[in-house]
């Protein structure tokens, strides 16, 4: 029964679609994806976006991206419906699609080089309204990635003040966990170990790391950090929900005290 009045949505959004300007089209399929009827708004999305609409276009990566169509998880779709829109819209970058954008590229991203050439698209989307807090931590990396930890920590701080009320900690911990990490880099080893710890305890695999190596370098229950360690070089990273930057650094550094006894 729920199936056959997705249909019917989805058969009613299409009729009534024929009437409707691409922008009204697109203003119809955001008001359906914001509460939730998904397959109507990805009717009238698809059709605005077919008329060149680059919000639309951007929207229907969003849910694409984000798994929200029954179609589910489509990262390919995703791509191709946010390179169209920005194409669509070059001399004033939607943001949406810039955003999808960059969260698509960070997240496939195999080198330093790619994480930061991804930076701008970030920034834009953020700046312009599209600021979940995700972007703001990859933003953030994107900063440690290049060397400037003074901007990375003040992305992190930003976020962390933006999360700190909200029921769902994810963001907040990832951004105590990315601000450790920029402790750890300055080898302010004890502000490290205190940032990382809440996030460690959730199992952030940064927050793991930092907490782990700083245990060993400290001295305090060093096996035990050594299990952090290894558990953080053992993760198994989600696509678009964790943040996998340093994964090759965690990996290298469990290589190398993996046989050692403390």
């Amino acid at each position: 029964m729920k199936h056959l009045i997705s249909i019917l949505l989805t058969f009613c959004a299409l009729f009534n679609a024929n009437a409707q300007s691409a922008s009204e089209l697109c203003e119809s399929g955001r008001k359906a994806f914001v509460i939730g009827n998904f397959e109507e708004a990805k009717a009238y999305l698809t059709k605005a976006a077919n008329m060149g609409e680059a919000k639309a276009c951007g929207l229907l990566g969003l849910g694409y991206m984000s798994g929200c169509f029954e179609s589910g998880r489509d990262l390919r779709s995703a791509l191709q419906w946010a390179t169209k829109g920005y194409s669509n819209s070059m001399l004033n970058p939607e943001p949406t699609c810039m955003g999808v954008l960059g969260m698509l590229g960070t997240a496939t991203a195999e080198s330093k080089k790619d994480w930061i050439e991804n930076l701008p698209f970030l920034e834009h989307a953020y700046s312009h309204g599209f600021s979940p807090s995700n972007i703001g931590n990859l933003i953030s990396v994107c900063y440690l990635l290049k060397g400037d930890k003074e901007k990375a920590s003040e992305w992190a701080k930003k976020i962390q003040d933006i999360e700190k009320d909200e029921e769902d900690k994810d963001q907040y911990y990832m951004a105590s966990a990315i601000l450790s990490k920029i402790y750890l880099d300055k080898k302010d080893y004890s502000n490290a170990l205190a940032t990382a710890r809440d996030a460690a305890v959730e199992g952030n695999p940064i927050a793991q790391y930092v907490m782990g190596r700083c245990q060993i370098k400290m001295d305090i229950f060093p096996e035990v950090g050594k299990r952090r360690v290894r558990e953080a070089a053992l993760y198994e990273y989600s696509p678009l929900v964790d943040i996998n930057a340093f994964d090759e650094e965690i990996q290298k550094y469990y290589n190398s005290i993996k046989d050692k006894k403390f």
